[in-house]
C-alpha cells in the first residue's frame, strides 16, 4: 500500500513537470524559429540616382551592394536603378520618404526642395578648398545637416561627390560682362538662380536629363555642372566653351528611407551605414581622378577650354557674397555661424583684428532673436569696418549658439575668451543663460553686452561689473505690463514660464497688483515644451478671468494663442515680448486675428522713424534681401545689438585704447550717442547699466501684415 502511494505521487510529480515544462519549452522553441527566421530572411532593397550607368556615382553604388551583400552573407542584397528610371530627383525623394524607394543618392540642391539647410554645399565662392568642404561635410556640420532629414523621413548617412561645378556656354564665359542677358539652364534651386541673376544672367530651371536637348535648341545658351555630368550627358557635344571657375559644389547626399531602417535588424542597418561611409572617401578619390579624364575628352571634342582668372573670380565673388546671408535663415545660423568660425580661426585668427564674440540661441524655438541679434552686430561691424575700423583695426565676428542651453552658453563663453584682441561678447535672449555666464566671467574683465535679455540682475553690477544692456528691465517692464492690464481688467490670469525671467515677471506684476487691490483669478506655471494649456484656459474662465497675462517664448506661446483662439469668446491677451522673439506671425495669424492679443515692446521700425533707424532698416533690407522693413523679424534685437556695438566702438575710441578695463571705464562715460532706438544721453553710468528705462516701453500689436504697431491707450 505504502509502494502504491509513493508510485501515485512519482506519477503525479512527472506529470506535474511536464505541464509546467511544455509551454516554457514552447515558447522557447518558438523565439529559437522567430531569431533562426530573422537571420535566415532576405532584405531585397532599391537604391536609385540620377546619374548614368557608366559614371564613378554608379559604379560606386555597384561596389556598395556587393560589399553589402558579402559583409551580410546576402541578406541584403540591393538592385540599383540610376538615371532616374524611377522618377525625377523630386519625385525619388517622395517615393524615399514613403519607403519606396529604400537607399536614395539625391543632389543636395534638390533635395534642398523638400529640406532647405541642404542649400549649404551650393553655396558659391564660400569653400576656400575642396579639403575645407569635406572638412565640414565629414564633421559637426555635416551631422548637423544630416540630422535635418529625419523631420522629413530620412536617415542622412553621407555626402558622395560629383565635383565642383564650372560653366559651359556658346560664347566664352571669362567675366563678369559676359553673363549680362544670358540664358542659364539651372536646377530647381533659389540659391542657383541668385547666383545667375547676381551675374547679370537669366536663370532658366529644366530638368536634368533634358538639359542636352535645352542646350541644342537654343532654348538656353548654358549651363554649370561639374566635368563629370558634362560628359555623361553629352553637354560638349552641343555647347563650344568651357570656362573651369569650380565655383559651387555638386553634393549627393547618401540617404537610407527611414521607413526601410525601422524594419531592418540593428545589424544589417549598421552594415548600410559603416559600408555608405568607408566608401564614401573612396568613391571621392575616384570622382577627383576621373576629372584629368574627363577635361581630356572635352578638349578632345573640340570646346575652347578657359580656366577663370582671379581678378576675374573676385568679381564674381563679390556679387555673390550676399547670398551665404540671404539664405541663413533657411540653411541654419547655428549651421553657417559654425562654418564661418572654423574659416575664421583656420584663415583669419592670427591677423591683426579686433574680435567681437556674439553667443545666441541660433537653433531652438528662440533663433530668429539669435540671429537678429547676429544681424544687428554684423550691420553694426560692416559699417565701423566701412569706415576704416577702431583705431586702426578691423573688426571680426564669432558667432556661437549656445542651443538656449546655459552649459553651452558658458562654454561658448569658455572658448570666446580664448582670442586674442577680443573686445567683448554680446549674449541673450535667455536670461538663464545669460546670469550664468556672468558668473563665469566677472572676473575676466571682458564686458558683457545684452540686446535683449530682461531679468532684473543681469545688470547688478556684483554679478558682474562690466555688463551693459539695451533691452527692458524686468523690475519696471513688469511693472508697466501689469498697469496697461489695470487699464482694461479687473481679474486677469497670469501663465510664466518656470525660469528666472517668467518667475522674475509673476513675482513682480503679483507684488505691482496686490498692492493695487488686485489679485490674479489663477495661475499657471509651465515648463518649456508644454503642448497644451486647454484645461488650464477652461480654470481661468471658472474663476472669472476677464484676460490672460502671458509671459511665454514662441514656442509654448503658440500654443496658448491657438488653444485660446478656438474659444467662442476667446480672454484678451496681454503678453511680455517673449512672443516677437520668432516668426510668430507668420505661423499663428489666422489665430491672431481671431484674438485681442497686446505685448510688450521697445522698438519696431514702424514706431521709431528716426535718421539712423530708417537708415538700418534699409541696409537690412538691402543685406537679406527683404521686400521691406515689416519683414525684418525681431526688429528690437536688430536695433538693440546694433546700437551697443557703435556704443562699443565710441567707447574704445575715447579710450584710446581696446584694453578690457578701458573699454569698461568708457562704456560709463560716453556722452550722446544717436542710435535707431533713440537718441541716448548718458547711455550708461557708473550705477547704471541700463540704456532703457519707461520711457522706452511701449505696448503692440499686430497689423493685418504682420508690422508691430504701438497700440495707443484712449
Amino acid at each position: 500500500m505504502k509502494k502504491s502511494y509513493i508510485l501515485l505521487f512519482i506519477l503525479l510529480f512527472v506529470a506535474l513537470v511536464v505541464i509546467v515544462t511544455v509551454p516554457f519549452s514552447s515558447q522557447s522553441s518558438k523565439e529559437q524559429t522567430r531569431d533562426t527566421l530573422a537571420k535566415e530572411q532576405v532584405y531585397k532593397l532599391k537604391m536609385a540616382h540620377n546619374m548614368p550607368p557608366e559614371s564613378v556615382m554608379h559604379q560606386a553604388a555597384g561596389m556598395f551592394a556587393r560589399q553589402v551583400a558579402q559583409k551580410t552573407n546576402n541578406r541584403v542584397l540591393i538592385e540599383i536603378y540610376p538615371a532616374q528610371m524611377l522618377g525625377n530627383d523630386y519625385q525619388m525623394v517622395e517615393m524615399a520618404r514613403l519607403g519606396e524607394i529604400d537607399i536614395l543618392l539625391t543632389p543636395s540642391a534638390k533635395m534642398s526642395v523638400s529640406e532647405p539647410s541642404m542649400q549649404f554645399a551650393d553655396l558659391p565662392f564660400f569653400f576656400p578648398s575642396r579639403e575645407d568642404l569635406y572638412y565640414f561635410l565629414d564633421g559637426e556640420v555635416g551631422d548637423m545637416l544630416l540630422a535635418k532629414l529625419s523631420s522629413i523621413g530620412l536617415l542622412g548617412v553621407t555626402f558622395w561627390d560629383n565635383g565642383f561645378k564650372h560653366f559651359t556656354s556658346n560664347e566664352p564665359l571669362l567675366s563678369v560682362e559676359d553673363f549680362a542677358g544670358k540664358k542659364m539652364r539651372v536646377m530647381k534651386s533659389r540659391i542657383i538662380m541668385d547666383q545667375f541673376k547676381a551675374l547679370g544672367a537669366q536663370p532658366v530651371a529644366i530638368d536634368f536629363h533634358k538639359t542636352k536637348k535645352a542646350l541644342q535648341d537654343g532654348v538656353v545658351d548654358g549651363q554649370e555642372n561639374p566635368l563629370t555630368a558634362i560628359v555623361s550627358m553629352d553637354i560638349h557635344r552641343v555647347q563650344n566653351y568651357l570656362t573651369l571657375s569650380e565655383h559651387a559644389y555638386m553634393g549627393y547626399i547618401f540617404s537610407i528611407s527611414s521607413k526601410t531602417y525601422k524594419k531592418l535588424p540593428q545589424d544589417l542597418s549598421k552594415v548600410l551605414i559603416d559600408t555608405a561611409l568607408e566608401i564614401t572617401p573612396i568613391q571621392r578619390a575616384q570622382t577627383q581622378a576621373n576629372e584629368e579624364k574627363l577635361l581630356g575628352l572635352i578638349k578632345a571634342s573640340g570646346v575652347e577650354v578657359h580656366t577663370l582668372q582671379p581678378q576675374e573670380r573676385a568679381k564674381l565673388e563679390k556679387l555673390m557674397e550676399y547670398i551665404p546671408k540671404k539664405y541663413e535663415e533657411l540653411i541654419g545660423g547655428d549651421i553657417l555661424s559654425r562654418t564661418q568660425e572654423i574659416l575664421f580661426n583656420k584663415y583669419k585668427k592670427d591677423e591683426d583684428l579686433y574680435v567681437i564674440g556674439v553667443d545666441v540661441d541660433l537653433s531652438m524655438d528662440a533663433k530668429s532673436s539669435g540671429l537678429a541679434i547676429k544681424r544687428g552686430v554684423e550691420l553694426a561691424v560692416e559699417e565701423i569696418n566701412a569706415k576704416g575700423g577702431i583705431l586702426g583695426k578691423k573688426i571680426a565676428m564669432v558667432t556661437k549658439d549656445n542651443s538656449a542651453m546655459a552649459s553651452k552658453g558658458v562654454k561658448n563663453v569658455e572658448d570666446l575668451l580664448k582670442y586674442k584682441n577680443l573686445i567683448g561678447v554680446v549674449g541673450g535672449l535667455h536670461s538663464a543663460v545669460v546670469l550664468e555666464q556672468m558668473d563665469y566671467m566677472q572676473h575676466s574683465g571682458v564686458s558683457l553686452f545684452i540686446p535683449w535679455a530682461a531679468a532684473s540682475s543681469i545688470t547688478n553690477r556684483d554679478k558682474h561689473p562690466c555688463t551693459f544692456r539695451i533691452s527692458a528691465n524686468d523690475f519696471y517692464a513688469s511693472d508697466f505690463i501689469a498697469s496697461h492690464i489695470l487699464k482694461r481688467f479687473k481679474k486677469p490670469a497670469i501663465f510664466y514660464e518656470n525660469s528666472v525671467w517668467g518667475r522674475d515677471n509673476y513675482t513682480n506684476m503679483k507684488r505691482y497688483l496686490g498692492d493695487r487691490g488686485v489679485k490674479l483669478s489663477y495661475t499657471k506655471q509651465f515648463n518649456r515644451g508644454t503642448n497644451d494649456f486647454t484645461q488650464d484656459i477652461a480654470n481661468s474662465l471658472a474663476e472669472g478671468a476677464d484676460a490672460l497675462i502671458m509671459i511665454a517664448n514662441p514656442l509654448e506661446g503658440a500654443v496658448v494663442v491657438q488653444n485660446m483662439a478656438k474659444l467662442a469668446k476667446p480672454l484678451p491677451i496681454v503678453s511680455h515680448w517673449g512672443i516677437t522673439g520668432g516668426d510668430f506671425f507668420t505661423q499663428n495669424h489666422k489665430a491672431i486675428q481671431k484674438l485681442d492679443l497686446n505685448f510688450f515692446q521697445t522698438f519696431s521700425f514702424a514706431k521709431n522713424k528716426n535718421r539712423v533707424s530708417q537708415k538700418l532698416a534699409q541696409n537690412y533690407i538691402q543685406t537679406y534681401d527683404k521686400q521691406d522693413a515689416i519683414h525684418i523679424k525681431a526688429a528690437s534685437g536688430v536695433a538693440h545689438a546694433y546700437d551697443l556695438i557703435n556704443i562699443l566702438a565710441l567707447a574704445i575710441k575715447q579710450a584710446g585704447s581696446a584694453e578690457h578695463t578701458a573699454i569698461c571705464r568708457e562704456m560709463q562715460n560716453i556722452e550722446i550717442y544717436e542710435g535707431a532706438v533713440k537718441k541716448y544721453i548718458h547711455p550708461f553710468t557708473l550705477e547704471r547699466h541700463d540704456a532703457l528705462d519707461v520711457e522706452d516701453f511701449y505696448m503692440a500689436r499686430y497689423g493685418k501684415n504682420g508690422e508691430i504697431l504701438e497700440v495707443v491707450d484712449e
